[in-house]
């Protein structure tokens, strides 16, 4: 039975090292942990108690391990959440900014409402509410990139409208330069003739003349 609360011993300190290690745990890995340490020390004050149970002992001791296996794993859990929640806050922020600086063509994007859901994403970490954490922060990334992707989506609009009135603009342009130039070759025609009929004139009246 010594050996038995040695090894309990043992196992309690690598678990009470495991969450001095950080700062992720919650309060339900170090309740398991602490209660489970407290109940190994009352269990080996009672094994120094004459005519224990030591039947009863022995499935105590088996319930502490496990508990102890229960601390532990609801600290690596707490770790490993508050590692996921910090990389997802990380990556809104990232989609936040990369939305808040587009610009094209004059049309930005609106993320009017992605800044409160951060917020409270940012709350949820300080409270070590780290599912509430990603929850918040998925959310945020994902209004942040639709804002991205719908201001694009209307800045590539804007641009194809632009296009298109300059096309119709040179057109236009196009067309009155034809018509100019038709105008032109007008009146070049109109003078012309106008010139040769005065001439003709001239050349009947010089010769009715010579006759008489």
């Amino acid at each position: 039975m010594n050996a038995k609360l040695a090894a309990l011993q043992a196992r309690g300190e690598e678990v009470r090292r495991l969450l001095d290690s950080s700062t992720a745990d919650r309060a339900r890995a170090n309740r398991c942990y602490e209660e489970t340490r407290d109940g190994l020390t009352q269990l080996a004050s009672e094994v120094e108690t004459p005519k224990s149970d030591w039947g009863l002992l022995l499935n105590r001791a088996e319930t502490l391990g496990r508990e102890f296996d229960r601390a532990e794993r609801l600290a690596r859990e707490d770790i490993w959440l508050s590692h996921q929640a910090r990389e997802a806050l990380q990556e809104a922020v990232h989609e936040h900014r990369a939305a808040r600086s587009f610009l094209r063509s004059g049309v930005s994007a609106d993320v009017s409402g992605v800044g409160g859901v951060l917020d409270r994403a940012k709350d949820a970490l300080g409270n070590s509410a780290y599912e509430e954490v990603i929850q918040f922060a998925e959310r945020a990334a994902r209004a942040a990139r639709d804002a991205r992707e719908e201001a694009d989506a209307e800045a590539r609009r804007v641009e194809r409208r632009r296009r298109e009135e300059r096309r119709r603009a040179e057109a236009r342009r196009r067309r009155l330069s034809q018509s100019s130039g038709f105008s032109r070759s007008g009146s070049s025609f109109s003078g012309s003739s106008s010139s040769s009929f005065s001439s003709g004139s001239s050349f009947s009246s010089g010769t009715s003349q010579s006759s008489w």
